[in-house]
């Protein structure tokens, strides 16, 4: 009797301990603010524009964000396996530095083209047939009660 009974402890701390080490440090795709780093411009990864901030923020079938002059709006869909389709994106139409407006273009022509995205630690790749399209570092949004709302500790910078 005094075995089985330390056999059936020593089963649950057996238990306990191997699913302590199984949980995900990875962001969730909803509710992070995702701040672009590298996005596809002339088939090669380049860095934002200096002095902009470009991000992307999901929620319930919407992301929205900045491209680092316009504030943007789409829709999206996700599938199995990781797979991700946005709709046309809409923006403001507020005109920017040379640079920073070939960043918003490239930025809103390659959300439409990808397929899928992966998300390890705090890094949210989009990607379109497999190849690397976008790279974003992400900070979860901490919600903060204000006057009986909800407003999100995000900001969002514009560039210019």
């Amino acid at each position: 009797m005094k075995k089985m009974i330390l056999i059936f402890i020593l089963g649950i701390f057996m238990v306990s301990c191997s699913g302590a080490s199984t949980k995900s440090n990875d962001l969730d795709l909803v509710g992070t603010n995702w701040k672009l780093e590298k996005y596809s411009s002339e088939d090669k990864l380049v860095g934002v524009v200096e002095g902009s901030v470009a991000n992307m923020i999901f929620t319930d079938e919407r992301i929205s964000g900045s491209t680092g002059v316009n504030n943007y709006f789409s829709s999206y869909t996700l599938g199995e396996e990781k797979s991700l389709k946005f709709g046309h994106a809409g923006s403001t139409m507020m005109a920017g530095q040379p640079e920073a407006m070939k960043q918003e273009h490239a930025f809103l022509t390659s959300i439409e083209k990808i397929d899928s995205y992966t998300i390890v630690g705090d890094r949210l790749t989009l990607l379109s047939k497999d190849i690397v399209i976008m790279t974003f570092l992400g900070e979860e949004i901490k919600e903060e009660k204000k006057n009986g709302g909800v407003s999100f500790g995000v900001g969002v910078g514009i560039g210019l």
